[in-house]
């Protein structure tokens, strides 16, 4: 209600308004619209910063009696389903993923996640999840140490160290010191807490 929009300029892509507001002091702020899909860009670059339509944007759309919010300024971080994790395929696996460790891990997780959840339902479905968890588990061990194998002949005797540890961990989660972090105030004087 505090702002006052006015049509400055008609061009062929973008119309040009005026955006002021007369709260203490004067603020002038340009919007540039498209009329068919109304697109927008504010020169207080608020959406591009936050992500969300500024209010000079949104004061020329009211003006303008568009009744929804444009497409294009809602962000896809913004909706509901964008954490959910990706439906993928076989072939879209193959495909785009090869090479991508962290998706390959993604995907195994959710897989095993929705696993996991359906066999805990009777003793029945999780003594079969178990049994091919343990036959899966036991073929990739298997694989695993066979392509270790097959590296361990072309590396040095360093690498076979490395190579080494890691075969017996594999399963096992790698626990390592707690980080030793910095406590506020001043440290005590030694002479001070002998006597």
């Amino acid at each position: 209600m505090r702002f006052k929009s006015k049509e400055i300029e008609r061009g062929d892509d973008f119309n040009t308004h005026l955006v002021t507001s007369k709260i203490g002091f004067t603020q002038r702020f340009t919007v540039k619209i498209k009329p068919v899909t109304h697109e927008g860009y504010c020169e207080c670059q608020y959406f591009e910063f936050k992500g969300l339509p500024c209010k000079h944007v949104l004061k020329v759309l009211m003006k303008l009696e568009v009744d929804e919010i444009p497409p294009h300024f809602i962000l896809k971080r913004w909706l509901k389903g964008d954490n959910s994790f990706r439906i993928i395929n076989e072939t879209s696996l193959s495909q785009n993923y090869e090479n991508s460790e962290i998706f390959r891990l993604s995907h195994l997780c959710r897989r095993s996640t929705q696993l996991s959840c359906l066999a805990s339902k009777s003793d029945e479905l999780y003594k079969m999840a178990i049994a091919g968890i343990e036959n899966i588990f036991a073929q990739i061990v298997d694989e695993h140490n066979k392509s270790v194998e097959d590296r361990k002949t072309t590396s040095t005797s360093s690498s076979k160290i490395q190579e080494a540890t890691e075969i017996e961990t594999i399963g096992q989660p790698i626990v390592g010191d707690p980080h030793i972090s910095q406590v506020k105030g001043r440290p005590r004087d030694k002479k001070k807490k002998s006597q």
